[in-house]
C-alpha cells in the first residue's frame, strides 16, 4: 500500500468529505440565488466561485487516491482499481463540477440579441 492512499474510514477522508459537503451546500443554495437575483457578481463572489472550482479540482485529483470498499467489503488500495472504479462512477460529474464556467461563459459570443421583458409582462 502506498503512503498517499486515503483510507475510506480515516480522519483525512472524513475531514475532506466535510469540506466537500460545505462546498456542495454553498453551490446548492447560493448559486441558484445569485443566478436569479444578482445581476453583476461582486469581486468577492467571483473569488469564492473560483476558490470553490479550485477545491472541486483538488477533489477530482484526490478521488484517484481514495481507497474504497468493494462488494466483498474489502478495502481496495490498488491505484488502477481505484481509477477504474472512479471512472465508472462520478468521474464525469466531478470533472464538470471543477470547470470554471464563470470564466468560460463570457468568452462565448451569444450574439447581440436582446430580450425586452416589458414587452412580455402583463400590466
Amino acid at each position: 500500500m502506498y503512503w498517499f492512499i486515503i483510507m475510506p474510514h480515516g480522519s483525512m477522508r472524513m475531514i475532506w468529505n466535510f469540506i466537500v459537503f460545505i462546498l456542495l451546500m454553498y453551490t446548492a443554495i447560493f448559486l441558484p440565488y445569485s443566478t436569479a437575483f444578482i445581476d453583476t457578481p461582486s469581486d468577492l463572489q467571483n473569488d469564492i466561485e473560483l476558490f470553490s472550482d479550485f477545491m472541486y479540482a483538488i477533489d477530482f485529483i484526490l478521488n484517484f487516491l481514495m481507497a474504497y470498499e468493494d462488494r466483498d467489503r474489502k478495502i481496495e488500495v490498488r491505484l488502477k482499481y481505484i481509477a477504474f472504479n472512479y471512472l465508472q462512477g462520478w468521474l464525469l460529474v466531478d470533472f464538470l463540477s471543477c470547470l470554471p464556467f464563470q470564466l468560460i461563459t463570457p468568452a462565448i459570443d451569444f450574439g447581440t440579441t436582446t430580450f425586452d421583458q416589458k414587452k412580455y409582462l402583463r400590466e
